[in-house]
């Protein structure tokens, strides 16, 4: 058998097949996408959501998907489980999808009569139909407000990519120009030698690379929520001590997270608010690289080098390092605060915001299950229907002791 790619770590993949059709489909989706969003404005992502909602209906139809009410939480991925725990525990009308039997990272929820379908973090419900994960397009805002980043660009040939990098400072960073978790970049590149191999490695896993220049520290991730809540952790790279499997969330993400938010500087906050409001994006995880997060980005040589609208925001909850922060029961409040604007939402106090480091991740909770949207098949319904409604009573009893007793 094909041993895993070692530039792929920690990620386990023999094969590079799933990131080039990923590149491919998404450009062409983009470009046939263009006109619409030109005629349909900020109305786009409105009538995607429709679009796709229909979709899954007409699946749901014909038995290709259904809606898991209470899903194997080992089955889920974490960036997406915190936020249906918190959902259950708040009575939420929500499910898992299953397509072919098989979990997707999708969910369905209800709320006041109408269906939201959205790809783990439920702020993308709202999500802008941009192209700023691409590491090209997030340089190029960047670089149009006048934003840190490190000086580069994007290429699909090597030769004009070595005439760039002799007009850059050495050394520097060639890495694809999609994708995460650091997979197939290269640094620091030293000479030549080293950029064409770097280069060849780098269009192994997609065809668009970007060639830019090393900035040397710490690499940190800034997550803001609704352009205003700001997290922020450093990313250390993964010991040795973590090879033997026993922490899971490390090998996963290939790094330790040490919570950093309380000691990063104000100045730093608010430029990655600053980030948020450019990007115009309700959620966006910002890899940042400084070699002090306690001073002014103003003060030191610093970079942004990524942006992702689909962030791993489960890693302010649950920090190798560090308190706590309850960025699940935030998230919900934004959602149900765009959902009902005239509704006075509820914030969170600082108290409940940071939690006790040591409480242990949910995934036991129950709630609301019942069926008021019209949501299709239900995987695991069948002619329990009587009893699980009273079982469903019970629970909902059930679920309201646990919150009172987790809030204490």
């Amino acid at each position: 058998m094909k041993p895993f790619c070692q530039h792929c770590l920690p990620s386990k993949r023999r094969s590079h097949v799933g990131p080039m059709l990923t590149w491919y489909t998404e450009h062409a989706a983009e470009f046939m996408a263009t006109p619409y969003r030109v005629l349909a404005g900020s109305r786009s992502s409105a009538w995607t959501g429709r679009i796709n909602q229909a979709i899954m209906d007409l699946l749901a139809g014909l038995k290709m998907v259904t809606y898991d009410d209470a899903p194997n939480p080992e089955k889920l991925n974490r960036r997406g489980r915190i936020f249906f725990d918190e959902a259950k525990r708040r009575g939420f009308n929500i499910r898992a999808v299953k397509i072919f039997n098989r979990y997707t990272n999708e969910y369905l929820f209800c709320h006041r009569g109408r269906r939201h379908l959205y790809q783990s973090n439920p702020l993308l419900i709202w999500e802008p139909m941009t192209m700023f994960d691409e590491k090209r397009a997030a340089k190029k805002l960047l670089k149009k407000h006048e934003l840190p980043h490190a000086h580069g660009d994007s290429f699909f040939q090597a030769k004009p990519a070595i005439e760039f990098a002799r007009t850059l400072n050495w050394p520097l960073v060639v890495k694809p120009d999609g994708g995460s978790l650091s997979h197939h970049a290269t640094y620091p590149v030293e000479d030549e030698a080293q950029l064409k191999d770097a280069i060849r490695i780098a269009k192994e896993y997609q065809p668009a690379f970007v060639v830019e220049e090393f900035v040397e520290g710490d690499l940190y991730r800034g997550t803001v929520i609704d352009q205003e809540h700001v997290f922020v952790c450093r990313k250390d790279p993964a010991s040795k001590t973590d090879d033997d499997g026993s922490n899971k969330a490390v090998l996963a993400l290939g790094c330790r997270v040490i919570n950093c938010t309380s000691e990063t500087h104000p100045d730093n906050i608010e430029l990655f608010k600053q980030i948020a409001r450019a990007a115009e994006m309700d959620l966006v995880g910002i890899d940042f690289i400084c070699p002090d997060i306690k001073k002014s980005w103003q003060e030191q040589k610093t970079a942004v080098i990524e942006l992702n609208s689909l962030p791993y925001i489960d890693m302010h909850q649950f920090p190798d390092e560090g308190a706590s922060e309850r960025v699940d029961a935030l998230v919900w409040d934004v959602v149900l605060k765009k959902l009902e604007p005239s509704a006075p939402g509820r914030a969170l106090d600082a108290k409940e915001m940071r939690n006790d480091q040591n409480n242990p991740d949910p995934h036991d909770h129950v709630g609301n299950t019942n069926n008021r949207c019209g949501i299709g098949v239900i995987a695991g319904e069948g002619n329990e229907n009587k009893s699980r409604e009273t079982e469903n009573q019970n629970n909902r009893h059930a679920s309201k002791d646990n919150s009172t007793e987790e809030e204490k």
